[in-house]
């Protein structure tokens, strides 16, 4: 069954989460706004949406929906498959431990190897089937 609200349509692929493979989302700059575009996303597609998850520091997470205002509960996962169960309850998310803390709109050299890592790990999930491709 595809989405058709705007995020996606025919000749996309997405599907419901119950028939497919979650998405892997990196983190992306810690300091910049993917966060709040992904837990934006996580409100709008929880109950209907592609099931995903974020390799991400899950503390880094929590905080910015509190900052946000986002009633956004964060579940650690350890594999992929948990994204999917737990994707309609809270944004699931594979923890990548940021090293230093985050101050929106000021990057940090020390959070480098963490952002490289989530990319590492979504590539080795996708390489190995576990994710969406």
């Amino acid at each position: 069954m595809e989405i058709f609200d705007g995020l996606a349509g025919p000749g996309y692929g997405v599907t419901t989460m119950a028939t497919e493979k979650p998405v892997a989302l990196t983190m992306g700059e810690p300091a910049g706004i993917g966060t709040e575009i992904t837990l934006k996303a996580w409100l709008r597609l929880r109950q209907t949406g592609c099931a995903f998850f974020v390799l991400h520091d899950p503390d880094h997470v929590a905080e910015a929906a509190s900052v946000l205002s986002l009633d956004v509960p964060v579940r650690p996962i350890l594999t992929a498959d948990e994204a999917v169960r737990s994707f309609r309850d809270a944004i699931p998310v594979m923890p990548v431990r940021l090293a230093a803390p985050v101050r929106m709109g000021f990057p940090d050299t020390r959070n480098a190897s963490a952002v490289v890592e989530a990319i590492r790990i979504a590539g080795r999930l996708a390489e190995s089937g576990e994710v969406a491709k």
